[in-house]
Formats: C-alpha cells, structure tokens, sequence
C-alpha cells in the first residue's frame, strides 16, 4: 500500500479541514496516511518531521506551507529532498511564490484549492494537462505553471 506523510510544520490551535480533506483524498486512491502538526501546545521542529519520514517512509511527502515559517519549512523541504522523498506543497504562501518553492526543491506545487488538483495527481494524469500545479519539467529543467483552477462550486465532490 503506498503511504503519504501530510505535514503542517506551522503552530496552530487545532487540525485545519483542508488538511483532513487532503488526507481523505489520499485514503480515496488507496494511500495509508500519517499526519504530523504542529500545535501551540505542542509544537515540533523539523528533526521530528525527519524522524517520522525516516521511520515511515512515505512515498509522498506533503506539506502545507504559511508564510509566517517558510524558511524553516523550506530548509524541512532541503532535508527532504537530500533524503530522497517526493514532495508536494500547498497552502498561502506557495499558492502566490509558487516558483520559489519550487526553485527551493518541492516537486509539486499545488495552488489553490487542492482536491480537484490531488485527485488529478494521484491518478496518474500529465503533469502539463493539470490545472493548478507548478513544477520542474524533468526533460527540460524548466519550471512549468499550468493555468489556474477554477474554486470548487459543487461541494458534494469533496470527500465526506
């Protein structure tokens, strides 16, 4: 069974919903998944984040990313990439510097709203044929951005 490790490094109060509805997703397309967050009552530092990928093993790695912490979050992101995991980014800040996390190694950048988006990833679609999502082309090294994606309007698409 392949395994996703979902990461939210940056301190909160309790569980975002995008983040469980991320996780569903995964659990759609037959993914075990791991989540690790950061909380102000218990906080966590990359050596954590490292630790549990080591352990886990994940063959996808995604991480939420605000701007308040982008750069412990983007040298988490090097670490990562030294290791050798697969990583897919999403949230506030890389919605709008989604070039600079992908210069900063992320594979994937998903902008926006992400379900749509994952599920297209996820089942195995052209990376150039998916709306929302900047990426390093693997032929050419350059960075490719794909046209917006439109907000979800229909709710009854996303996971229960």
């Amino acid at each position: 069974m392949p395994k996703a490790l979902l990461v939210y490094p940056s301190a909160m109060s309790e569980i975002p919903h995008s983040l469980a509805m991320i996780s569903a997703i995964f659990r759609e397309h037959g993914y075990d998944v791991k989540i690790e967050e950061s909380t102000f009552k218990h906080p966590l530092e990359n050596d954590y984040f490292m630790r549990v990928a080591r352990e886990y093993r994940p063959d996808i790695v995604g991480i939420s990313m605000l701007t308040m912490q982008i750069l412990k979050v983007y040298d988490l992101v090097k670490q990562l990439k030294s290791e050798g995991f697969f990583v897919i980014a999403g949230g506030t800040h890389v919605t709008t510097c989604d070039r600079e996390a992908v210069e900063a190694g992320v594979d994937i950048v998903v902008k926006g709203e992400g379900e749509v988006t994952l599920r297209e990833i996820l089942q195995g679609k052209e990376l150039h044929n998916i709306l929302g999502i900047t990426y390093r082309d693997k032929k050419t090294g350059e960075i490719v951005q794909t046209y917006s994606r439109p907000r979800i309007t229909d709710v009854s698409t996303l996971p229960d």
